[in-house]
């Protein structure tokens, strides 16, 4: 894919006739606002743990269903995910902390008997608001591993109406 910033080149070609006969036309400038295959997208590399980013429910604001998961935690562990509108790519803990500054810190959780850490988003009051459809954000997760902490891979989500 292309990543925001980057520079493309984009051609545009007019026919005016049969398929043999094209003319090309040159276009002075155009912007493209925002365009992805998917609203949510995994990327980075998640700490020593393996743990994995994932998300149900959906974008939409009006919806407010969506929840986060990162998997292959320790049990009986504390943990919280993280968001920014930015990215960022720096060593933490026994990962690597992916959602940039500022960061904004979601309420603590815990695996209990079970290996995932799950979060609901409550989009009216989350310390994110207000979420406008087109923002992206980026969510992580940290946790402690033992007598260290570890971070998941991250997601990038797009929020729509």
């Amino acid at each position: 894919g292309v990543l925001a910033g980057s520079d493309v080149r984009v051609r545009f070609t007019a026919t005016d006739a049969g398929p043999a006969s094209i003319v090309e036309a040159g276009v002075a400038g155009f912007r493209v606002v925002r365009t992805a295959c998917s609203l949510v997208q995994r990327y980075c590399q998640s700490g020593a743990a393996g743990s994995v980013i994932t998300a149900t429910g959906s974008t939409s604001i009006a919806a407010n269903d969506l929840v986060l998961h990162a998997s292959t935690v320790p049990p009986q562990k504390s943990g919280m995910f993280f968001c920014s509108k930015a990215r960022l790519s720096s060593p933490l803990g026994s990962g690597t902390r992916c959602a940039g500054n500022p960061a904004r810190r979601l309420p603590l959780v815990s695996s209990g008997g079970g290996t995932t850490l799950d979060y609901a988003l409550n989009l009216p009051t989350e310390a994110i608001a207000p979420v406008t459809a087109g923002e992206l954000w980026n969510f992580q997760c940290w946790f402690r591993d033992g007598a260290q902490s570890d971070l998941s891979d991250a997601l990038q989500v797009i929020f729509v109406p």
